[in-house]
């Protein structure tokens, strides 16, 4: 008998690594969040042994630049997607402790996602805030300088308006927004 345990929770990152620490293994990692919302920062403090699946360093690693916009612009794009999916596929097989960085704002996106790890996987959502117009401005400003990398800010708008709230049709067993 499978009990579906749904519910959300709101928590700092701290927290969240105690979470993923007593959590079932293996486990994936969906992160849903618009860019510049803080998926990269709450990486960092969480330092997780698990394999990290990023489509924009993918992006940069097919690319062979750290320069993100002119990576952005000149990639084959169909090459990164495959190499993503073939990154998301082994550590599924392999069945490591996974985490995918990527905005993952619509429904379809993260049911696809998932859709790589069995059963055998826990599945734990971490929603990020929608942040203030002037916020994504400073953040921006301060990407750009230090990645070489800048979204337009109607891009973005775009992106956010994009974002489906998560129903427990999708397959997550926990859900955790910070």
């Amino acid at each position: 008998l499978f009990i579906f345990v749904y519910y959300t929770i709101i928590m700092d990152t701290r927290k969240l690594k105690q979470v993923l620490n007593n959590c079932t293994q293996p486990y994936i990692l969906m992160l849903i969040g618009p860019p510049l919302s803080g998926k990269d920062t709450a990486l960092k403090q969480l330092n997780l042994d698990a394999v990290m699946i990023s489509r924009d360093q993918i992006l940069l690693d097919v690319y062979g630049s750290d320069n993100y916009d002119e990576a952005f612009k000149n990639v084959n794009q169909k090459e990164v997607d495959r190499v993503l999916i073939s990154t998301i596929q082994k550590a599924s097989k392999e069945g490591k402790n996974a985490i995918i960085n990527m905005t993952n704002m619509t429904r379809k996106r993260r049911i696809h996602n998932l859709d790589f790890f069995g059963d055998e996987y826990y599945k734990i959502a971490v929603i990020f805030p929608i942040l203030d117009d002037e916020e994504y401005e400073r953040r921006n400003l301060k990407r750009k300088e230090e990645e070489k990398k800048f979204i337009p800010i109607h891009v973005l708008k775009r992106m956010i308006s994009s974002y489906q709230t998560i129903s427990k049709e999708e397959g997550f067993d926990r859900i955790i927004c910070l």
